[in-house]
């Protein structure tokens, strides 16, 4: 009987946590981004067509974009790009960063 009771209680621990506690995500190392290496910036998808973007274009991933140091084209890839309060559950079914 006391085993119930713990394990009863340990489920709705579990599932506040997934449902109603937010935790802050950064965008995973794999997000689809692209380089303008003339510029030697970096943009995300959605903010390709205000970026005005040279033809010496590459497809990467943010962790390749922190390893060459070069910098955020606009405003609205550093805002797609900041971090996000969202529930585990939120995060696990889709995140803003799947473009």
């Amino acid at each position: 009987m006391k085993t119930i009771r713990v394990i009863s209680i340990v489920l709705v621990l579990l599932i506040v946590t997934l449902y109603y506690v937010p935790f802050t995500f950064n965008p995973p190392g794999d997000t689809r981004m692209i380089i303008d290496h003339n510029t030697s910036t970096y943009m995300a998808p959605p903010c390709f067509e205000e970026s005005e973007a040279t033809n010496y274009l590459e497809e990467t991933t943010l962790k390749d974009v922190k390893v060459t140091n070069y910098n955020s084209r606009s405003t609205c890839t550093e805002d797609i790009l900041a971090p996000e309060k969202m529930t585990l559950i939120e995060f696990l079914t889709g995140s803003k960063w799947n473009w």
